[in-house]
């Protein structure tokens, strides 16, 4: 598929023209100065870009063979892909047959890979624009993959190929040249693309930055993305910040330089910004003040399930006053008090597994191999008995070895539902059927038991 092979994503006029009146592609200084699409497809780019340099010619009353040259010799594209070249080619010979009568131009438009092509025009260009293809790095032939990892500092792990165009975009601007893409907004927040925010913060070079959130700019294309303006003659010490919001770009904060952080860059509006300072420094609100949180997670033994770890040494906690392995706790919080302090922030006991999106119980042979402690895992759940009698002690001893034991199913079974007689809502029982259950290959039965018991 050439969409996964090449990252073709064709780029809509308004977003072409955004980018060339943010890079100020425009007035009578645009005749003298060269600009390219280093991934130029059919020539979406550079078909507007043509057309702004023949009406700014005609403006200035230049004859013919001066805007010639003028298209022959400052207008650059390159694509990798032979059939979007060739009409690339013909597009543009379609414009200048139009507007100009001219039959052929001899384009500076190149049939060949960026990637190495770039070499030949280092600090070439007053302008860099485009939409460069979108490859993660495991669909790019390993040939390509390694000169990517061995050449560019940005593209380290895996990565989208784009921010190797920006970084060889850069390469091929002179001292003075400004760069416009767009591209997936994930180098905002990747932590692969920690290197590439730090270079945009140290040389202050962001001009502006359109995020367009979560609008899809382009057909059938997942991919949520930004128009990212780079000047390198920038000097200032923000950067201005926009939104795509009600069908229009607007303005929504100038961004400092010195408040980016390098793990992540999210923006907003001031007010939405100052409203979530606000928040995090009075913690006056709960979640529920805000979401109406309808599947809460119900244990029906909180005392058992849910808890604080209080000490730790190598790989197990110390939780409810017993060692077990912390990777089977996960964090939860209560919605109806939660109001974003850590002390706030408890853990729930989760002998569960997820395949195929549904919540599963870990079976005690794996339980066992996973979590070294399955005793104290039982023990734990027999402590949460309020006030047990005495054969509600014994039917927990019985089953606690039975459990060691091969076989007797049904002696295991009818331990359970005993227990399940005295305490109905004791997740012993439950959990316990259910995995035997699971081990006859009863699993429908198993996952009845649990839908009841949680």
């Amino acid at each position: 598929m050439k969409y996964k092979k090449l990252g073709q994503i064709y780029t809509p006029k308004w977003i072409i023209q955004e980018i060339l009146d943010e890079v100020d592609f425009r007035g009578e200084k645009i005749l003298n100065q060269k600009i390219i699409d280093p991934a130029c497809g059919d020539g979406a780019f550079l078909i507007e870009i043509v057309d702004i340099v023949i009406g700014e010619a005609k403006n200035r009353k230049l004859g013919l063979e001066d805007i010639r040259n003028i298209l022959e010799n400052n207008i650059y594209g390159i694509e990798i892909d032979r059939d979007e070249y060739r009409k690339c080619k013909t597009n543009l010979n379609n414009i200048v047959r139009t507007k100009l009568g001219i039959d052929k131009i001899d384009w500076k438009i190149f049939n060949d890979d960026t990637l190495t092509k770039y070499r030949e025009f280092l600090n070439f260009f007053d302008y860099v624009v485009g939409n460069p293809p979108y490859i993660r790095i495991h669909n790019i032939d390993r040939e390509i993959r390694d000169l990517i990892k061995n050449e560019f500092e940005f593209s380290k792990g895996v990565l989208d190929i784009y921010l190797s165009f920006f970084e060889l975009g850069l390469q091929i601007l002179n001292r003075q040249g400004k760069l416009g893409y767009i591209t997936p907004n994930s180098f905002l927040r990747n932590s692969s693309a920690k290197r590439f925010r730090r270079f945009l913060k140290d040389r202050k070079i962001v001009r502006t930055l359109i995020d367009f959130k979560s609008n899809k700019i382009f057909r059938n294309i997942s991919t949520y993305t930004a128009i990212t303006i780079l000047d390198l003659n920038h000097r200032k010490n923000s950067f201005e910040y926009k939104e795509f919001i009600d069908g229009k770009i607007k303005k929504v904060d100038e961004i400092q330089f010195q408040d980016l952080e390098d793990s992540s860059w999210s923006f907003s509006s001031p007010e939405n910004r100052d409203f979530l300072i606000n928040l995090y420094q009075n913690r006056n609100y709960k979640i529920s003040d805000f979401f109406n949180v309808q599947y809460g997670f119900a244990t029906l033994r909180d005392k058992i399930f849910i808890g604080n770890i209080t000490d730790s040494k190598d790989k197990l906690v110390l939780f409810n006053n017993y060692w077990i392995e912390k990777s089977i706790l996960k964090k939860i919080v209560k919605g109806s008090t939660y109001k974003g302090d850590r002390a706030d922030i408890k853990y729930i006991l989760f002998p569960y597994i997820r395949p195929d999106n549904r919540f599963t119980p870990i079976q005690e042979e794996e339980l066992a191999s996973k979590f070294p402690s399955p005793d104290v895992f039982k023990k734990i759940m027999v402590e949460g008995v309020k006030s047990p009698t005495k054969k509600f002690t014994e039917l927990m001893n019985r089953i606690i070895e039975l459990d060691e034991q091969e076989g007797k199913f049904d002696e295991k079974i009818s331990c359970l539902d005993s227990i399940n007689e005295l305490s109905p809502i004791h997740p012993v029982p439950w959990y316990y059927k259910g995995v035997y259950n699971g081990e006859k290959k009863n699993y429908e039965e198993a996952l009845k038991c649990f839908d009841k018991a949680y």
